[in-house]
């Protein structure tokens, strides 16, 4: 029971009275009423029901409708002294409120010098044309790439400045493999290479105008500017230094959207649409379409835990992964139209997939040198 049965429920600051309580992992739905004391705070472990009532100080009561939860944990129902309501996933990370719509982004000039490279694996993952993803890796020290089924001794890279980046980019429905070498595309098949970037920017390929094709774009960082080649945005300055690049199809239009992750208020953005409050500060963010609806969820994958934590409109999950310090990725592995969650451990290589639609696990090895994976949106 969460509570010591005379009324009072412990937790972060807030104290309550309480008329009715939920024992934890109990499921029957029904009315939670609290008087919550002023200057305070009170986390309240309530099972999923239909509504639960809250009776703030000063007659006002707050309704609040239960999202569609899954996983293995209660969930903590966090209220604010305005009456504002989120839910807990270990550390109350779901922003209070509705989501509210970011600032417009502004257009600037041409590239200038950035700092060093950082290794980053975005794009598509589908190296076969079957509508599923394929576990890929990628070996920096000799640029051979690795894909199950596929290939095993594809030579493509190899130089120490190269940030592998899968896509689509000819638009025949499979993904080819790419480099990105301080402001140079190299793309398996292409007959030349492609100029966009310098050295220090993160690559962000995506489709960003919607044409089935994966277009190639950078983030640069200590300027806060995002430069997509071809349609979409362009030359878009639009946040700030530190921020996290995050694209994706968030709104489910065919076309990925320009996202980044905050990682010191946790904050996610995404143009023109909204930003909500999701993750820890060491926490890996790692979007997703978990529930199948054809856009991007919010994923954060913890990897001092172990943990998966996803916010999609109308609900939340939360899992176990594999392993403390493994990589977070994800994919379709199964071809069913929803991202499953993974995880993968370099030395020695091991995969480990947990499907979306019903919870069930894989795990299988690979006899290769320390990689890096390839395969969706891998952090």
């Amino acid at each position: 029971m969460f509570g010591d049965g005379s009324g009072t429920l412990p937790g972060r600051g807030w104290l309550a009275d309480r008329d009715n309580c939920f024992v934890s992992g109990d499921s029957r739905p029904g009315p939670l009423s609290l008087r919550l004391v002023p200057g305070e705070s009170s986390s309240v472990s309530v099972a999923v029901g239909d509504e639960i009532q809250l009776a703030v100080d000063g007659g006002r009561e707050v309704r609040v409708r239960l999202p569609a939860l899954s996983g293995d944990e209660p969930v903590d129902l966090y209220v604010r002294e305005d009456g504002a309501t989120c839910f807990d996933a270990a550390l109350c990370l779901l922003a209070c409120g509705t989501p509210s719509p970011t600032p417009q982004p502004t257009a600037t000039s041409s590239p200038s010098p950035a700092p060093t490279p950082v290794h980053l694996a975005v794009g598509a993952d589908d190296y076969d044309g079957d509508g599923t993803t394929d576990p890929a890796l990628y070996c920096p020290v000799d640029g051979t790439w690795y894909v199950e089924g596929v290939t095993s001794g594809l030579v493509w890279g190899g130089d120490p400045r190269d940030v592998p980046v899968p896509g689509d980019y000819d638009g025949d429905g499979r993904a080819e493999p790419a480099v990105f070498r301080a402001g140079t595309w190299h793309i398996w098949g292409f007959p030349s290479e492609v100029e966009w970037g310098q050295g220090g920017d993160l690559p962000v390929p995506g489709d960003y105008d919607g044409d089935g094709t994966t277009d190639a774009a950078v983030w640069r960082p200590d300027e806060a500017r995002w430069y997509v080649r071809g349609g979409g945005p362009g030359s878009i300055r639009w946040g700030q230094p530190g921020d996290i690049p995050v694209p994706g199809d968030y709104d489910g239009d065919g076309r990925d959207d320009l996202a980044l992750w905050r990682p010191a208020s946790r904050i996610w953005f995404v143009w023109g649409l909204f930003r909500i409050r999701w993750g820890a500060v060491a926490d890996v963010p790692v979007p997703l379409d978990h529930d199948g609806d054809g856009a991007a969820d919010l994923g954060i994958w913890r990897p001092g835990r172990a943990r998966w934590f996803i916010w999609f409109p109308g609900g939340a999950a939360r899992f176990a992964g594999s392993a403390v310090g493994e990589l977070g990725l994800t994919g379709d592995f199964d071809g069913d139209g929803r991202d499953d969650a993974a995880n993968y451990r370099p030395d020695p290589s091991r995969w480990t997939i947990r499907f979306a639609s019903d919870g069930s696990r894989i795990q299988f090895g690979s006899s290769v040198p320390p990689a890096v994976p390839v395969t969706g949106h891998s952090r």
